[in-house]
């Protein structure tokens, strides 16, 4: 008698799993799609405001990346997180909705108490509309010196209608100067060198200057200090090299916000 009731509290407990799974499923689609009375409906039957896809999206994330602002809404009022960030591309809720969500998505998140994340301004100068560049200057306050590095990855990127936002918040490109090394001193950097996330960089020296990159590239690298380097094609990115008995054991990468430590090849250090 008593394994008969077990498993009919099982079979029970197993179909009110299956149930909530479905209401989740349900919600994630109708937030996507910005159906805000399905998502209504869905919520006052049981579903999870904040059930997570196997990437960690929320239905806030799907509202706010498709710019659905009524569903956005309707999702923070119920104690949704502004903060989530996807595990696939490690892209903040903030970051996706500046991409296709505009300003007014935007700005219900950071009412709600989202955080922009360092690099959200550099994103969008890439990504995102001058709306968004020009609120994101605003909302967040950038350096001048942060607004130069932005300014400078937006030309990069071929964003001149971004540049010229940027410019009229006052961004300058960003001063660097360089110097030139001897042959010796390029010579103990060059090697190949790994990350578990980026791959293999390899760098070699070619007509008095470092050269090299990942998967094939022949970047030029200008030299800030024996130690210090950054791509001529991307100047706001940063390479320094740790320097052990005359030889360059690794380097940490610099760009965007990211920081990446790569590992000569070769050596049991």
């Amino acid at each position: 008698m008593l394994q008969i009731t077990c498993l009919a509290v099982m079979a029970l407990l197993s179909g009110f799993i299956s149930q909530a799974a479905g209401l989740n499923e349900a919600l994630l689609a109708a937030a996507r799609n910005g159906n805000a009375a399905e998502v209504e409906r869905l919520l006052k039957e049981g579903a999870e405001v904040d059930t997570r896809t196997r990437y960690a999206t929320t239905p806030l994330y799907f509202a706010a990346r498709n710019g659905h602002l009524d569903v956005v809404k309707l999702l923070l009022a119920q104690g949704a997180d502004p903060n989530v960030t996807d595990t696939f591309y490690k892209m903040h809720v903030l970051a996706a909705a500046a991409e296709k969500g505009g300003v007014p998505v935007m700005k219900a998140l950071l009412e709600a108490g989202a955080k922009a994340p360092p690099n959200l301004l550099m994103m969008a100068a890439i990504q995102a509309s001058p709306d968004a560049v020009r609120f994101l200057i605003d909302a967040t306050k950038p350096t001048p010196a942060a607004l130069g590095n932005v300014l400078q990855m937006a030309l990069q990127n071929k964003r001149e209608d971004n540049a010229k936002v940027l410019r009229e918040a006052g961004a300058a490109l960003p001063e660097v100067k360089t110097v030139s090394l001897p042959p010796e001193a390029l010579a103990r950097i060059a090697a190949s060198y790994s990350n578990e996330q980026a791959g293999v960089f390899e760098f070699a020296v070619k007509d008095g200057k470092l050269t090299g990159g990942s998967g094939g590239q022949s970047l030029v690298f200008e030299a800030i200090d024996q130690r210090t380097f950054f791509p001529a094609a991307a100047p706001t990115a940063r390479l320094v090299f740790t320097i052990e008995n005359n030889q360059a054991t690794g380097f940490t990468l610099t760009n965007a916000g990211q920081t990446l430590v790569f590992k000569r090849m070769g050596t049991s250090k």
